[in-house]
């Protein structure tokens, strides 16, 4: 079956496909109308699915479904009842992977609050500016995280949830165990908890741009799941096209998430759609691929999201270990383009495997283009398809023109997956969106088939295996250091990553730098994975162009491409 025909067959005959026009805000947009409506009835949705069965898997903990609900519950009824939070207060989550985040995560959103994902790698100066932004006033955390946050904690009026036993908090502290609010006598059921609207906003994550400071996307119940169903969909019109649909597959669903649940990659079509898949979950707390692959072949994972790092990684490590693994059906790679070569040697390390590659937004939930299996293999270039069937697309020039296809412009969508707004940023609100089209800043074409291939971007983000990293933080950190009068900060290609970080700079002629002086600068103000892997010198000021900017794509390729200016050592 093609792919237009397994679409339509979809949303004519099941009816968790069926779509209707609904207006928000004055625009109208495709709805799948049939879905859970609010994320707490996803829960309900996976019951008849995960009940009885092993829902999480972290390190030796097995979970069950039911000890997840009853968790979720007791965290919800202590947030209203000890911690007085109110329909759309924001609490946030700053921790690595553990089992505790997705419990926390749902019993915010539960007890009808706001959940903050805050980078569990930011510095202690990020992790400020995300809650003076947000406006959170209480957040789980982990140690590591506590050691960042007590220094600042009550500049913040913050009350921190430790969620390792390790530490035991002091009297009259602002500083909680969360075994206690495990342990207290509060309800393991729903009564009493707010209702959740599907138009309620249920998240705030911060994406990094081309502006100095990460902005707060604001999402909602309906968005997340519309993209939530629409992945699910995906999968079923795979099936069809490759006449699947009535083969029961031997394995349960199980979902490898080795990605951070900061990263919308984590949170979104790893996390919400195993609860929509009735898939087993199993979490990494660090990246190895040797650990991953052992972990596919013991827990029987069908499904493994990573950004093309990991998954370059993985065929690396499978070439000694030599694993069959049958289980895995669906091999994801998103943040990033793999390169085309590493799609013909994954297909042969993992033949049972469908390669997959994505792309979205935080800004849009994550929802976007994807492509798969046969497509993706004649297509390696390609970023895929429009997810079905609620998602629009338009190219459009500087002037905001329909180019044709195969012209390259601005590639623009239009969804109820799209985010509400930017937090506390009107300007870049409007910027970005208007009518409901969002404005990705990615340069892009299409093709008569409806692939579209990502040309570049507009804005000036690096992304360093799926990490958004924007040049004007870098550079306004850089400009503090007192030996350098201008930097400029581009994207350097690079095997494993994609892309590093590169930096020119300009130094004052009275002055010398040390790139160990540099780089200890830099761990006070920027969290490692922005930091310049790459660094060139100038000995005089930076090469401008006709309006006096200075001149990024030039730079970049005296620097990159024919080494002109002395490198930093």
């Amino acid at each position: 079956m093609e792919y237009e025909a397994a679409v339509k067959y979809l949303t004519e005959n099941n009816d968790l496909y069926q779509v209707e026009d609904k207006v928000f805000g004055d625009v109208s947009y495709k709805v799948l109308c049939n879905i859970p409506k609010c994320l707490p009835d996803l829960l309900e949705y996976a019951s008849p699915m995960l009940s009885g069965k092993t829902y999480i898997v972290h390190n030796k903990r097995r979970i069950s479904y039911e000890q997840f609900l009853i968790n979720i519950n007791k965290i919800a009824h202590s947030l209203i009842s000890n911690f007085h939070i109110q329909k759309g207060d924001k609490v946030a989550i700053v921790m690595r992977n553990y089992p505790e985040y997705l419990m926390c995560l749902m019993g915010i959103i539960r007890a009808g609050g706001v959940v903050v994902l805050l980078n569990a790698w930011w510095t202690e100066k990020e992790l400020l500016f995300g809650f003076k932004d947000s406006g959170a006033k209480l957040a789980f955390v982990d140690s590591e995280r506590y050691q960042r946050l007590k220094r600042v904690q009550k500049d913040l009026h913050l009350n921190l949830i430790l969620i390792s036993p390790e530490l035991k908090p002091k009297k009259n502290t602002n500083f909680y165990c969360f075994e206690e609010i495990l342990n207290e006598d509060k309800p393991s059921h729903s009564p009493n908890l707010p209702e959740v609207e599907g138009s309620d906003e249920f998240a705030i994550m911060y994406s990094s741009g081309s502006t100095s400071f990460p902005k707060g996307v604001v999402l909602t119940n309906i968005g997340a799941l519309n993209a939530i169903f629409s992945w699910k969909m995906f999968i079923e019109v795979h099936k069809l096209m490759n006449h699947k649909a009535e083969i029961k597959s031997e394995f349960e669903p199980a979902i490898l998430c080795a990605t951070p649940l900061f990263h919308v990659t984590a949170s979104h079509p790893t996390f919400f759609l195993s609860l929509a898949l009735g898939a087993k979950i199993v979490l990494m707390h660090k990246w190895d691929p040797q650990i991953a692959l052992k972990l596919i072949d013991q827990e029987k994972i069908t499904r493994f999201l990573g950004v093309p790092t990991m998954t370059a990684d993985m065929t690396f490590a499978n070439k000694s270990m030599q694993l069959k693994i049958p289980s895995l059906q669906y091999l994801g790679s998103g943040g990033a383009k793999r390169p085309a070569a590493q799609v013909s040697e994954q297909a042969i390390a993992f033949p049972n495997a469908s390669l997959a590659s994505g792309w979205g937004m935080t800004e849009t939930n994550a929802l976007g283009l994807g492509c798969i299996g046969h497509d993706y293999i004649r297509k390696p270039y390609s970023t895929g398809r429009l997810y079905p069937p609620i998602q629009q697309m338009k190219i459009i020039d500087q002037s905001g023109n329909e180019v044709q296809v195969g012209a390259a412009g601005e590639l623009c969508v239009k969804s109820i997956a799209n985010m509400k707004e930017y937090l506390n940023n009107e300007s870049s609100t409007q910027a970005t969106i208007n009518g409901g089209w969002l404005r990705t800043g990615d340069k892009a074409r299409v093709d008569g088939e409806g692939f579209v291939t990502i040309l570049g971007r507009f804005k000036e983000v690096i992304i360093r295996g799926g990490e958004n990293i924007s040049c004007s933080e870098v550079e306004e950190v850089l400009y503090r250091f007192s030996s350098i009068l201008e930097a400029s900060v581009f994207a350097v290609p690079d095997d494993r990553f994609g892309e590093e970080v590169g930096a020119l700079l300009f130094i004052n002629p009275n002055s010398n730098i040390n790139l160990q002086d540099l780089k200890k600068f830099l761990d006070l103000k920027l969290a490692k994975f922005k930091h310049p892997k790459y660094h060139w010198i100038s000995n005089s000021p930076l090469p401008r162009g006709g309006t006096d900017k200075i001149n990024k794509s030039l730079i970049r390729e005296l620097c990159v491409n024919k080494d002109y200016f002395s490198k930093l050592s």
